[in-house]
């Protein structure tokens, strides 16, 4: 790591990307805390869908306590300015990537309206992420980022839902019908893990305790 990097002056800097950890070396890739191609790629350009700003606006509240720039969000809601909030937000995700801090993060960024965005720094900090995708041959669909598990394949497969392993993503599509049978699955697989989803950052239980 460099000196620039280990320095007093920038140790609250974003010096590497929130959603891959490389370097980051331009201005625009600081200010955001999200390199080019990941900009690019994980639809930081625009929201996927219409932002829920007075959700948005409870995470961002909720992440007082990290340091997080609240004036800054807070205005950015109040302009209904979803760029400029999810540009404050990823940016903090930076500055704390592989720490619950960043799954919280992931959770606001995916309430205004980047779910992708937030699916991307979830798996970053060690989150399981799982948003809601127009699939091309499942129609609605959840698109779920996990560590390699067996137990999972094997729960999943013999549920009979209907997915498949979406090879350009790395993700696993669920049709939205078959929800029930992909949360036991992931509860069987992952019970104790963080897991980022629509409805925020939880811990997944056990499908026993669940029951």
């Amino acid at each position: 790591m460099s000196n620039y990097e280990n320095s007093p002056a920038t140790a609250l800097v974003a010096t590497r990307c929130c959603c891959c950890g490389r370097k980051l070396v331009d201005a625009d890739s600081v200010e955001s805390g999200v390199g080019p191609v990941c900009r690019k790629k994980h639809g930081f350009a625009a929201p996927d869908v219409d932002p829920d700003f007075e959700s948005a606006a409870v995470a961002a509240d909720q992440l007082g306590d990290t340091g997080l720039d609240i004036a800054a969000v807070t205005a950015a809601l109040n302009a209904q300015d979803a760029h400029k909030a999810c540009n404050v937000l990823t940016y903090h995700a930076a500055c704390h990537q592989g720490t619950e801090t960043a799954q919280r993060i992931a959770a606001a960024v995916a309430v205004l309206g980047y779910r992708v965005l937030a699916a991307k720094i979830a798996g970053h900090a060690g989150a399981i992420a799982v948003v809601c995708v127009e699939d091309e041959k499942l129609g609605e669909a959840f698109a779920v980022k996990a560590p390699y598990s067996k137990v999972f394949n094997a729960v999943i497969y013999r549920s009979g839902a209907k997915q498949y392993w979406h090879k350009k993503t790395k993700t696993r599509r669920v049709a939205v019908a078959d929800r029930a049978k992909l949360v036991f699955a992931l509860r069987e697989a992952f019970a104790g893990k963080s897991i980022a989803g629509p409805d925020g950052v939880k811990v997944l239980k056990s499908a026993k305790k669940a029951a």
